[in-house]
């Protein structure tokens, strides 16, 4: 029984064992430059998204700067002052790196799950509320319509 093993048993597992070096070999390269290429399109996403939501406080502070009457007055100073929230948001976007956002996510979603989800779903409610606005304002047939419909 024992020669068994020594005969079988162990060149099998050695076999094993150097093929899965060999893939780790192969694949760590691979991994490295999936792993590049995918921090650098985020990278370029994050820019596009610190854009729109530049552009989203932008549109914030011209809103409530032009309807600053003293009956708002108090609104629009709220407003103005998330918009400048929202910039500082924007700001952090440009200047921290992806990986960096990715970490700091994954720790929220350690630490506190419930209200990563939260986070997530709001997220995504507001992309959802974007991408249906821009398609009800999108032209149909040359003409403009409200519903998107046309």
């Amino acid at each position: 029984m024992a020669h068994i093993a020594e005969t079988i048993v162990q060149p099998v597992t050695k076999a094993f064992c150097d093929f899965g070096d060999q893939v780790g070999r192969i694949s760590s390269p691979l991994r490295r430059q999936a792993r590049e290429a995918t921090l650098n399109y985020l990278d370029e996403q994050k820019e596009r998204a610190a854009q729109e939501v530049s552009a989203l406080a932008d549109i914030m502070r011209r809103s409530a700067q032009s309807g600053n009457h003293e009956a708002n007055s108090m609104v629009a100073g709220y407003a103005v002052d998330i918009a400048g929230q929202i910039e500082g948001f924007a700001g952090t976007l440009r200047e921290r790196r992806s990986a960096d956002i990715l970490a700091d996510a994954e720790g929220l979603a350690r630490r506190q799950p419930a209200l990563f989800l939260l986070g997530a779903v709001a997220i995504g409610f507001v992309i959802g509320f974007m991408l249906t606005s821009a398609e009800e304002t999108r032209p149909h047939n040359g003409e403009w319509h409200a519903n998107g419909r046309g």
